[in-house]
C-alpha cells in the first residue's frame, strides 16, 4: 500500500511538470529576442523622425523605409538624475512655454502636413518652414481665390539667407472630393495664357507639370498624395530634394 501511494505521488509530480511545460509553450505568447512590439508615443516624444541629411543637393536612397523611421535616441549626460541629487522647486513658470497645468492652456496642434524634420531629411540641409501669405494666387500666376471648401496654406524653406522652395498645401474639406479641386487646377492652367501643362503622374497618385516659358528655370508641380494636394515651386536645381521630399509625405500620411 506504501509502494503504491509513493508511486500515484510521483505519476502526480510528472503529470503537473509535463502539463505546466505544454501551456508555456503552446499558450503563452513567446518572448524572444527577435519579437517586438509597437509603442505609440506623442509627437513631444516621438525620437524617430530626428534624422537628418547634411548636404544639400544630394539624392538619397529611400529605397528602405525603415532607414527613415528607425529610432535615433540622443541623451544628455547634463539632464541625468543620480540618486544623491536634488531636485529645485520650480515656484512659477518662467520658461515661456505653454503650460499645461494653467487653467487656460490651450494645446498646440502640430501640423502633419508639412514638418521641418522632411524638409531637412530631403535634403535641405539647415533649412526651415516658414508662412506665406499667398494672396489668392498658385505660382503667383493662377487665380485660386474662389476655390471652395478648401483650406489652402503656403510655406517657404528657407535658410537665413536664402529661400530654397515653396510648397502649397490644399486641405479638401469633407463635402468637396479631392479630384474635383486638381481638375479644377488643371484646368485653371489649361486656361491662363502662355502656360502648359505637363500631367506626368511621376509622383503621388496623379501629378502634374505647369511649364511658364518666363521662368525656365523654375519647376511648378502639383501632387495628389492622399486626399491632399500639394504644390511646390522650386529652382529645377532641387528637384532631388523635391523628389525625396514627395516620397517622406507619402510615407507619413500612409
Amino acid at each position: 500500500m506504501q509502494k503504491f501511494t509513493i508511486f500515484t505521488i510521483i505519476l502526480t509530480i510528472i503529470i503537473i511538470v509535463v502539463v505546466s511545460e505544454i501551456v508555456v509553450n503552446e499558450y503563452l505568447p513567446s518572448l524572444d529576442e527577435d519579437d517586438s512590439f509597437s509603442l505609440v508615443l506623442p509627437a513631444s516624444l516621438d525620437l524617430s523622425d530626428g534624422i537628418q541629411t547634411n548636404v544639400l543637393g544630394a539624392d538619397f536612397d529611400l529605397a528602405h523605409k525603415n532607414d527613415y523611421i528607425k529610432d535615433n535616441p540622443v541623451v544628455d549626460s547634463e539632464l541625468l538624475v543620480t540618486e544623491f541629487a536634488t531636485v529645485p522647486t520650480v515656484n512659477s513658470n518662467t520658461t515661456g512655454l505653454s503650460d499645461f497645468e494653467d487653467e487656460n492652456f490651450i494645446p498646440i496642434t502640430a501640423n502633419v502636413y508639412i514638418r521641418d524634420e522632411q524638409i531637412k531629411s530631403a535634403g535641405f540641409a539647415g533649412s526651415y518652414l516658414e508662412r506665406e501669405t499667398h494672396n489668392d494666387y498658385l505660382f503667383k500666376t493662377i487665380y485660386i481665390g474662389d476655390i471652395y471648401d478648401t483650406e489652402i496654406t503656403k510655406y517657404m524653406v528657407r535658410t537665413d539667407d536664402s529661400i530654397l522652395t515653396k510648397i502649397y498645401v490644399f486641405k479638401i474639406g469633407y463635402k468637396t472630393d479631392v479630384d474635383e479641386i486638381y481638375k479644377y487646377l488643371k484646368e485653371r492652367i489649361n486656361n491662363a495664357m502662355n502656360m502648359e501643362l505637363n500631367e506626368t503622374n511621376e509622383y503621388g497618385y496623379v501629378s502634374f507639370y505647369m511649364n511658364d516659358p518666363k521662368r525656365p528655370d523654375t519647376s511648378f508641380l502639383t501632387v495628389r498624395i492622399g486626399g491632399l494636394l500639394y504644390s511646390f515651386s522650386y529652382p529645377k536645381e532641387y528637384h532631388s530634394q523635391i523628389k525625396n521630399l514627395v516620397k517622406l509625405i507619402e510615407w507619413d500620411l500612409g
